[in-house]
């Protein structure tokens, strides 16, 4: 096997190579260079020589035919074409001269050229001045012998005719050499590749052989390695030197990895720890059984000598909040005022920058810490100290110290967990701030709701006894009880009963509603025939529908729709619901009250029409809202304060009764209500105390 660096055997098969491909490319372009000469003188040489030789030929028969027209019948149209064909003759003359003469061609061939282009130029130039002069002797009237003429233009045509021979046989012999050098380069390229070829065979078996063997073992050890052997190791001693380097990288690559699933484990521990705290963080009652169970957990965890946690108060003062510690160690007592003052300015610093503190070995640190470092370490014997402040937002509540008694090297992972737990403890403490706060808002609350109640409960009992008297004496004054009411008197007294009523109506609301909160309602119950609540409720209303000239009309399917309950309430729904449907219907409407029992279900069923107003849709979902007016009654500045419908629904509820409001804005209201039916059974009169709710 070779044992050479593959570099070396690479480097000998490219060196052969390239000297093997440099006498090919010699060769080639040897051959070319021959062949591209050879090419030239027969595209740009010959080929133009002897197009512009007969170009020349062609240019003097032009003009020897013009000639013999002109001199034929004396047109002078025919001197025009003789002159062109002169002028284009002449200049292929010229043309032709430089062809031969370029250094492509061969001396002895540009001297023979030379001599037979100095024969056909002198056989030209005797034909072209005969030609001349037999033109002027035409024009002076004088006979020319054309026999002359022709004699001159055949000679000069037979030495342009042995010129172009001569260059046809030139181009024939190019080539045949041409030919011939190319098949001698084919043959040549043909024959060094296939040397090539051979060689780089041979060379590459060698290398293959040298690399094949080690890198098939290592091939197997890195299988192994993904079947999960991290034992195995490969063969750093056999097969080439990059080889055998390559085995010893891989060596180190696992060892490495073998080291990261090491750490990764370790963090999927401390993470699982970190976990932990945070799921019995929330299960602890308080903060002090909190801290104390973190510590206990985070010190094995991370295989610590101690770990303090201490709260920092707004004063700035650390107290120790919580510690634990090693089995043969004591407690640690609070720390001095002194080391508390650094520890502060330190962990503000920290909590707005780095997050935490790494320090393996607090004997080599800055001697800018080392005012702080020493009284740490005089205070608790630590040589090694990981500490990460716990703080939410921007202030800093306290902070973790994880210690160790001997120099040793904290890992991100055990600083990341331990700010991870530190950010779970300063939720739990801040949870519980809240949780303290939130306490002491209820307790609050309570009190504030207990005062108003107590405030409405005395101001609406306050206000109804002047306000009985003040309705007393308006009916003394509007029966002439204080002598006689003129009309204008009378009008007034009628304005003051009836904001009198309507705040009295809004007194005995708020005193209603003030019962249900308080839990101080209570229904006393009776066996209450609604058609005569009914009846009652229409007569009590008619002097306000009569004003208004709204007519209501009873519709009493069954004079027997009895049902179980307070008939002072039951009747207050009834003057809610009656009343709202008069107030917001116009002038000349109609409002339609009827009461039958449903058979199906055995319910008294009270319906309310009204061809009123009707509520916008958008409101309908805030119509039993307290204090809720719809939007239409207030543009049409309908009197109300918005308790009437929560009050009616309150109270049917407190009935086991439901209500149900069906409206369209412009075309009217419906409102139904049902009760569970008494069945004609007279029940005897009993108190109900019934709880506030909040509808």
């Amino acid at each position: 096997m070779n044992t050479r660096p593959v570099r070396e055997q690479l480097r000998s098969l490219v060196v052969v190579l390239c000297l093997l491909m440099v006498v090919t490319s010699g060769a080639t372009l040897a051959g070319l260079r021959a062949e591209h000469g050879i090419i030239d003188e027969l595209a740009n040489v010959l080929g133009p020589a002897r197009d512009q030789n007969r170009f020349l030929l062609e240019n003097a028969t032009d003009a020897q035919s013009a000639v013999r027209g002109y001199l034929a019948t004396h047109d002078p149209t025919f001197l025009e074409a003789y002159t062109g064909a002169e002028q284009r003759g002449r200049t292929a003359e010229r043309e032709l001269r430089t062809l031969l003469a370029n250094t492509g061609i061969s001396a002895d061939n540009r001297r023979d050229y030379a001599r037979q282009q100095v024969e056909q130029d002198t056989a030209f130039a005797a034909w072209w001045r005969f030609i001349d002069g037999a033109v002027a002797m035409t024009r002076q009237g004088r006979h020319v012998d054309l026999a002359i003429s022709r004699a001159l233009f055949d000679k000069a045509s037979a030495n342009n005719t042995r010129l172009g021979t001569g260059m046809t046989q030139l181009r024939l012999a190019l080539r045949a050499d041409t030919t011939d050098v190319l098949d001698i380069v084919i043959c040549f390229v043909a024959f060094i590749s296939a040397f090539t070829v051979v060689t780089t065979i041979f060379l590459a078996r060698r290398i293959s052989r040298s690399l094949t063997v080690p890198i098939t073992e290592l091939q197997h050890v890195v299988r192994l390695q993904r079947d999960g052997d991290t034992v195995v190791r490969a063969d750093e001693a056999h097969g080439a030197v990059e080889v055998r380097d390559l085995a010893g990288v891989f060596n180190v690559l696992t060892d490495r990895n073998n080291e990261l699933v090491r750490a990764q484990a370790d963090a999927l521990r401390l993470q699982e720890v970190a976990l932990d705290v945070e799921t019995a963080l929330r299960r602890a009652s308080g903060v002090d059984e909190t801290v104390q169970m973190l510590c206990s957990t985070l010190g094995p965890a991370l295989n610590a000598r101690r770990v303090l946690v201490d709260t920092l108060y707004h004063s700035g003062k650390i107290i120790r909040s919580g510690q634990w510690h090693s089995p043969d160690l004591d407690d640690l007592p609070e720390i001095s005022d002194e080391l508390s003052v650094h520890l502060s300015r330190s962990l503000d610093h920290l909590w707005h920058t780095s997050g935490r503190l790494l320090l393996g070995d607090l004997t080599a640190c800055d001697d800018s810490d080392q005012q702080w470092i020493s009284l740490f370490r005089r205070e608790t014997g630590a040589e090694s100290l990981l500490m990460v402040p716990v703080g939410l937002g921007a202030r800093v509540i306290g902070t973790i110290k994880v210690l160790y008694d001997e120099p040793r090297d904290w890992s991100s992972t055990e600083a990341t967990t331990v700010q991870q737990i530190a950010a779970f403890l300063a939720r739990a403490i801040t949870q519980a701030e809240s949780e303290a706060q939130q306490a002491d808002y209820v307790v609050r609350l309570e009190q504030l709701d207990t005062q108003k109640t107590d405030f409405l409960s005395t101001v609406s009992h306050e206000l109804r006894t002047p306000l009985t008297s003040i309705i007393g004496y308006v009916e003394l004054l509007m029966d002439g009880a204080g002598g006689d009411v003129n009309a204008d008197q009378e009008r007034m007294l009628v304005v003051i009963e009836r904001n009198t009523i309507r705040l009295r109506g809004l007194i005995e609301d708020l005193l209603v509603l003030n019962r249900i909160e308080s839990g101080g309602l209570s229904l006393v119950t009776t066996a209450v025939s609604f058609p005569e609540l009914i009846v009652q409720t229409v007569e009590e209303l008619r002097p306000i529908s009569d004003r208004t000239d709204v007519q209501v009309t009873v519709d009493i399917a069954d004079d027997g729709a009895t049902v179980v309950g307070d008939p002072a309430y039951l009747q207050r729904i009834l003057v809610n619901v009656v009343s709202n449907a008069i107030k917001f219907t116009s002038t000349e409407g109609s409002v339609r009250i009827s009461c039958a029992i449903d058979p199906d279900t055995d319910h008294v069923t009270v319906t309310c029409q009204d061809t009123g107003i009707g509520i916008p849709e958008g409101d309908m979902e805030h119509l039993f809202n307290r204090f809720f007016r719809a939007s239409n009654a207030t543009a049409h500045a309908i009197p109300g304060t918005g308790l009437g419908l929560a009050i009616v629904r309150t109270i049917t509820e407190l009935h086991h009764g439901q209500l149900a409001l069906e409206s369209i804005e412009g075309v009217g209201t419906t409102v139904t209500l049902r009760f569970p039916s008494a069945g004609g059974t007279a029940g005897r009169p009993r108190a109900c105390p019934v709880g506030g709710a909040d509808h």
